[in-house]
């Protein structure tokens, strides 16, 4: 038995291995000017960005930045919390060329997405950024099993304001929200938006985070467990 016709994927930590492409691509991004300055790049300064990256972002859910804003500003506080004078526009321009050249899966999900496939509609929606998110799909082995790719910079809104889910459901006409489900990692974004879409939702929550704040209709450890949710007998 099918539950859901329509699954909507988180990109970033549910489906690609984020923080392994973001690693690549902030050394590739301030290498160079860190050592012009005499400072070797290290884990420390990528623990450091992640503290401020994720900051913005979360600010950025809020509408409290646009991500214009936030795409250089986060190497603005990197610069100016490491003392180091650089060109902020550049770093972020080498990241996303990096970031965009990087498609690495997490465990299960060409899997995950191969099967159910087969009869569900895959559309990924993401508030990353637009070129890096399209090249990473176009990229990766995950392309043959997504219909659709819905990003915040192209949509004009983001997750999780109704109006990111209203403009997806506006394109993919006749599915209906109690055949739908949002698979995703952050209760911030993913699972409350869901919520605030009024679709069920699944909590992918590899480290086995606790939370009491957003309610949620499932929960995951392993990406291999969501399939039967969608088919469950």
């Amino acid at each position: 038995m099918q539950r859901y016709d329509l699954i909507l994927l988180d990109a970033d930590r549910t489906l690609f291995d984020f923080d392994h492409a973001q690693s690549d691509a902030l050394r590739f991004a301030v290498s160079d000017t860190l050592s012009s300055q005499g400072i070797p790049y290290s884990e420390e300064i990528l623990t450091q960005y992640r503290t401020i990256s994720d900051k913005l972002w979360s600010l950025y859910e809020k509408d409290g930045i646009s991500q214009k804003e936030l795409q250089t500003k986060r190497f603005d506080e990197l610069y100016a919390l490491l003392h180091v004078i650089g060109d902020a526009d550049a770093a972020n321009r080498h990241y996303l060329d990096v970031l965009g050249e990087s498609a690495y899966l997490l465990d299960g999900a060409e899997d995950l997405c191969k099967k159910l496939s087969h009869s569900c509609r895959l559309s990924i929606i993401t508030n990353g950024i637009s070129r890096s998110q399209h090249r990473r799909l176009e990229k990766s082995e995950l392309k043959p099993y997504i219909s659709d790719i819905f990003v915040s910079e192209d949509l004009g809104c983001q997750k999780p304001q109704k109006e990111f889910f209203d403009r997806v459901f506006q394109t993919l006409k006749g599915y209906a929200k109690d055949r739908t489900i949002i698979l995703g990692d952050s209760l911030a974004s993913d699972i409350q938006g869901g919520n605030n879409a009024g679709i069920d939702t699944c909590w992918f929550n590899p480290k086995r985070q606790i939370s009491d704040s957003v309610r949620f209709t499932y929960e995951i450890h392993k990406l291999q467990d969501f399939y039967s949710i969608v088919f469950p007998g």
